[in-house]
């Protein structure tokens, strides 16, 4: 039966309503026992379907009359539950065939005989057939209807005479095993060397192993999301139906390496149902905040086929290989990846065959790795560079820029990204010397494995009899410490981008350096008296010297650290949004999403009240890169004006910052515009959504007027009587409707519109002269007040709270209301707010008022995705180049009294590690020797050219 009319937009027109009264007549001659249906009022059924539709997936009336397909039924399944109605259970049975089709193809599908797929599952070669079989047998016998399939894969253990059930958990799994829900357990050496697997199974001594790697197939898993009519026609979404425009970045494939893979492998990219895939990886304790120290690594997959609402959700996220602990595998994690890597090289050279059940085909389907994700230790066991030491960076390669300091090492050195005539390159402001160098280049894959050419073949293991365990590398070796893996992969080298650099973690680590400095906090600035002492070495900044007065010494207030009430304030501010401490001025417990609102939302408005507007300009200017570079639609131009508005800001960090705040992360950043000029937009390759528990709902796209489409719970309202001249100022949005359609002729728009366009016709009726008005609402849980005065400041809007407008224009549309949050502002006292606007989609996220009652029905799609804006090309960001601060240090601040042993404490580090974020893996910092004697110090001329 032709049921076509299900999906018509029009549900007004007579082909949908008979259509609903045709189904209201196959409802009524099959009720249940009890002479009822799933809906009691089958009056209200056809009002209700013809005002909302359908569901989308209920094709197949098996709950109103239609038989599940390859079952026959003289009469519906029927059980009772507790309360003695009478439950159609149809629907199990559809569910567990319509599962065994997706997986494994139709029953009935002529194949080549030379082709085992439909025919046998998995490894045990169980035929279709017996799936289809145990689907349809009964569990027990006259008292239950439930299939022995279903019990299996829902655990049903009712244990009493009769039951067809699995024996034990065991058996159970076995047959879950035959769905192709299985993985293999591969034996492991203790000590990383190798896996007892293929050649080396032969060393297995039957004894229980220590380390058991799990690795989950890969090439069924792909298979299936062929076979399955809900994503098989997604994975061809990338080439048939993304929006492709010019300079516009929203998805991989609109990426330069996309394309540029392309151009190299045409036979690849002539399928659009070949694959590519992302590989994403870091490691966690299962044992979640308990004492014990336990380190497992999951490598997930993600599938880049797949429209953006879908490919980076945790239910298309397909776990590869799930490494055991109790330790990091460290750079010995390429013994763990050669399941997943000879799997990758079998499904590029000889594919495998799929059933596409979109098309109705089989076709050979073929599959690729673009690149890695992961923070930035997890980057150096992948890539096989170091991230420690002088060369830390893996973009800059031999030619970072980094210098010693005492016990540390700075990357600094950022002038050598402007235009080689810049003033600042001849400026001693930064660093004490002239900049000459040229930027670094970029190497090509030929570069690196020339690179790799000398690089020694060490041994893999952490075995104490390893001599390659810890070793010299040689000055031909650079950073690098072995040829990764992945380089087996025979399109590896000539990618474009092969590691991403995760900006979750550089942003994070870019706010802890910035507040921690700014709050002063022990143990944890980078304004200690070290980093005073290296502004001496590099005889810059003369007023932030220790200065030994008598027999104190004094350190000076820097101007880019807030005294103790002033802290206070800053922590009252964010009070209002987040839990601190205030008591001691510090902030506690901040994830990396937090980090991510605070640096992006939060931390530019904060400091307005107390930093001079220098220092203020340029942490306004890189909330607004990091702002910019995380939106959901990246703009070419935009990235290009990032490229070179991130050197500057930089720049200007490196004059107001002491050189033991650019870290390895600082300097990272310099880096992150062009691999997304390279990769697209960074919410497809940072580790948001491996690192936290996402809403798996996907969103819907809608095709009604934007309009209707708000989500919003007005608050305080109150209903009032319209004028006849307040009737008519609504009725004009009706016409500015109909302009927006088309701007001639509006009756002849309004007669074709009508028939098939609800909502336009909704509008046309006219207002109701009874309305109901608001002092706010509630979108998302955020409380949304309509607000007062405006005032324009360079970077942000104010608002006077203590004026009103729009006194006698009440009405407007929600298309042309933009949603903003609105903050304390410190600098205006008790009569500014400060107005920010935002994202509409992702509002407020973690960033909550408590005080707001939330309805419990209240739809919160995208709660738990990460902060982003829309479209790069609506957020306003500018830099600009300013002169020298006047004074570093604050003059109406007293110093601070500090212990004369800094004089005499030689290269200890007193600040620990380089503080970027590592989970998991501890390396040893490489020490530097910079042997300073007080007195040189003491009697140097410290000045500034």
């Amino acid at each position: 039966m032709d049921r076509s009319w299900m999906q018509l937009q029009n549900r007004l027109c007579n082909e949908y309503v008979e259509g609903v009264r045709t189904f209201i007549q196959a409802a009524k001659q099959h009720l249940r026992v009890d002479n009822k249906t799933r809906c009691p009022y089958l009056i209200m059924v056809e009002q209700h379907l013809i005002r909302y539709g359908f569901s989308s997936s209920y094709n197949r009336w098996i709950h109103h009359g239609d038989e599940v397909e390859g079952v026959s039924h003289a009469q519906p399944d029927m059980c009772s539950d507790s309360n003695g109605c009478a439950i159609n259970d149809n629907y199990v049975d559809d569910e567990i065939n319509d599962a065994i089709n997706d997986m494994h193809g139709p029953r009935n599908k002529e194949v080549n005989s030379n082709e085992s797929i439909g025919h046998e599952i998995g490894r045990n070669g169980k035929n279709i057939d017996y799936l289809f079989s145990e689907a349809h047998r009964e569990l027990y016998p006259v008292v239950l209807t439930i299939s022995h399939l279903t019990c299996c894969s829902n655990y049903y253990l009712m244990l009493f005479d009769g039951a067809n059930i699995p024996k034990s958990h065991y058996d159970a799994k076995k047959m879950l095993r035959d769905f192709g829900l299985g993985y293999d357990s591969i034996h492991a050496c203790k000590y990383d060397c190798a896996l007892f697997w293929k050649e080396n199974e032969i060393y297995k001594n039957g004894k229980i192993p220590q380390k058991v790697l799990r690795h989950f197939p890969l090439k069924p898993r792909l298979q299936r999301l062929f076979m399955s009519r809900y994503t098989s026609a997604d994975m061809r979404w990338h080439k048939e139906k993304r929006f492709h425009e010019d300079g516009v970045l929203r998805h991989p494939a609109d990426s330069e390496v996309w394309k540029d893979f392309d151009n190299q492998y045409p036979w690849f990219a002539q399928d659009a149902r070949n694959v590519r895939l992302g590989l994403a990886t870091d490691g966690f304790n299962p044992f979640g905040t308990m004492s014990n120290n336990y380190s497992m690594w999951p490598v997930v997959l993600v599938p880049y086929n797949m429209p953006p609402w879908k490919c980076m959700k945790e239910s298309f996220f397909m776990m590869s290989l799930l490494i055991p602990g109790p330790h990091a595998p460290g750079k010995d994690i390429d013994i763990y990846l050669r399941p997943l890597v000879d799997e990758l090289k079998e499904l590029w050279h000889d594919g495998v065959h799929t059933f596409d059940m979109s098309s109705g085909d089989y076709f050979r389907m073929h599959a690729c790795l673009l690149w890695t994700i992961h923070d930035f230790p997890a980057y150096g066991n992948l890539s096989g560079w170091s991230t420690k030491g002088y060369k830390a960076c893996p973009t800059c390669n031999e030619d970072t820029s980094s210098q010693g300091i005492r016990s540390k090492i700075c990357y600094m050195g950022h002038r050598r990204f402007l235009p080689l005539n810049h003033s600042w390159r001849r400026s001693r402001q930064h660093d004490g010397k002239p900049e000459h160098r040229p930027p670094p280049k970029t190497l090509s894959g030929e570069d690196i494995l020339q690179q790799l050419s000398h690089v020694y073949n060490s041994r893999p293991g952490k075995h104490i009899n390893n001599k390659d365990k810890k070793r010299k590398r040689g000055l031909e070796e650079l950073n690098w410490t072995r040829k990764s893996i992945f380089f087996e992969l025979e399109y590896w080298s000539k990618l474009k981008m092969r590691h991403n650099i995760d900006v979750m973690h550089v942003e994070k680590n870019v706010c802890d350096n910035v507040v921690n400095t700014l709050l002063n906090i022990v143990g944890k600035t980078k304004d200690t008296e070290k980093a005073r002492l290296d502004l001496a070495d590099m005889k810059i900044r003369n007023e932030l010297h220790l200065q030994l007065k008598g027999n104190k010494l004094l350190k000076p207030h820097a101007c880019y650290t807030l005294t103790f009430e002033e802290r206070k304030e800053f922590c009252k501010f964010l009070k209002s949004v987040k839990n601190v401490n205030i008591s001691d001025g510090k902030i506690l417990g901040l994830k990396s999403h937090d980090c991510h609102v605070l640096l992006q939302r939060l931390l530019p408005v904060g400091i307005r009240p107390y930093l001079n507007k220098d220092i203020c300009t340029a942490l306004v200017e890189l909330s607004g890169f990091f702002q910019k570079l995380c939106a959901k639609t990246l703009y070419v131009a935009d990235l290009e004006r990032l490229e070179e508005g991130i050197v500057i800001i930089l720049c200007k960090l490196e004059r107001i910052f002491p050189p033991a705040f650019f870290d390895i992360m600082i300097h990272l950043a310099v880096h992150l515009p062009r691999e997304a000029k390279l990769v697209g937009p960074v919410s497809y390759r940072w580790m948001y959504p491996f690192e936290r528990n996402e809403d798996n709902r996907e969103e819907q796209a809608s095709g009604h007027l934007s309009i209707f489409s708000q989500q919003a719970r007005p608050i305080g309202g109150r209903q009032l009587q319209l004028s006849k001249e307040e009737l008519e100022k609504a009725h004009c949005e009706h016409l500015d409707e109909l302009r927006r359609i088309s701007a001639s002729n509006l009756e002849l728009e309004q007669e074709k519109y009508f028939p098939n366009h609800e909502e336009l016709y909704s509008l046309a009726c006219g207002p109701d002269a009874r309305i109901h008005t608001y002092t706010g609402c509630i979108h998302d849980g955020e409380n949304v007040n309509f607000m007062e005065k405006i005032q324009q400041d360079p970077h942000f809007t104010i608002i006077n709270i203590s004026s009103t407008w729009y006194e006698n224009d009440p009405f407007v549309l929600a298309t042309r209301a933009h949603q903003v949050f609105y903050l304390d502002d410190y600098k205006m006292a008790k009569i500014g707010k400060l107005c920010k606007r935002f994202n509409i989609d992702t509002c407020g996220i973690f960033w909550r008022w408590t005080d707001i009652e939330v309805d419990a029905n209240f739809d919160e799609t995208n709660k738990y995705d990460a902060y982003q804006e829309n479209e790069s090309c609506d957020i306003e960001w500018s830099f600009e180049l300013d002169d020298q601060l006047e004074r570093f240090d604050r003059i109406n601040v007293n110093p601070e009294v500090i212990n004369n042993n800094i004089l005499c404490m030689g290269d200890r580090n007193d600040d620990g590690d380089d503080d970027f974020i590592c989970d998991d893996i501890i390396e040893e910092d490489i020490i530097v020797d910079n042997d300073n004697i007080v007195e040189e110090w003491l009697s140097s001329e410290s000045e500034s050219d």
